[in-house]
């Protein structure tokens, strides 16, 4: 369950389960932007730190502060702010569902197959992206990004899983296209730049789901 610790003026700090507390964020984010009529200039940003249960309170919502502070320096296109920032990734809020979309496919995927290769295999891309984005400064990121050594290395993993596991072969190529697909979107992110969130979001799910 999810507790407010703190709520003032245009701030609110919340405790709870790691597995909730993006459903919270997200259900606070609509009913705020409900509240003001869908009004554009009006958005909500926040960041989620994850702890352990003796971690201090007030280190928390420290590293919870940074991480909101990222979500408010998001920018894509013409768009800034009114985004979350979760799992060390930064998202704007108009490509969260498709995250979570992507994470509940990769959760299938796992169930479907009893292996977590793809998760395996998605995280490699993940860290790679990181150092594309970490050494790249030319301002060309989205460019280059979709055409480094990644994406032969990952189509052609997502081929061999195809053959392996073909119970889930049209959701590996349906994820295929997803990811390797050079996409012109104005003010949205590019599916790489968030991609590490739904795949450790998947992986700590799964991993929770085995410990039960």
């Amino acid at each position: 369950k999810s507790q407010i610790i703190y709520a003032g003026g245009d701030d609110v700090f919340i405790i709870g389960s790691w597995h909730e507390l993006p459903d919270v964020a997200q259900k606070i984010r609509c009913e705020f932007s409900r509240y003001c009529g869908t009004n554009p200039c009006f958005t909500v940003s926040g960041g989620i730190a994850m702890v352990g249960g003796r971690y201090p309170i007030s280190r928390a919502a420290e590293l919870a502060g940074q991480a909101e502070e990222q979500a408010k320096h998001l920018q894509r296109g013409q768009k800034e702010k009114d985004a979350l920032s979760f799992l060390e990734t930064t998202i704007g809020w108009e490509s969260f569902d498709e995250a979570i979309q992507l994470r509940n496919t990769l959760l299938d995927i796992v169930e479907k197959t009893n292996s977590q290769a793809i998760i395996d295999r998605l995280r490699q891309v993940a860290i790679a992206v990181d150092e594309i984005k970490a050494r790249e400064k030319s301002g060309k990121f989205q460019e280059m990004i979709y055409w480094n050594k990644w994406r032969w290395r990952l189509v052609y993993n997502l081929k061999r899983m195809q053959k392996r596991y073909p119970e889930v072969e049209s959701q590996l190529e349906n994820l295929q296209q997803q990811l390797i697909t050079s996409q012109s979107l104005g003010n949205k992110q590019p599916v790489m730049e968030w991609l590490q969130l739904p795949v450790r979001w998947a992986e700590f799910l799964n991993r929770s789901k085995t410990n039960d």
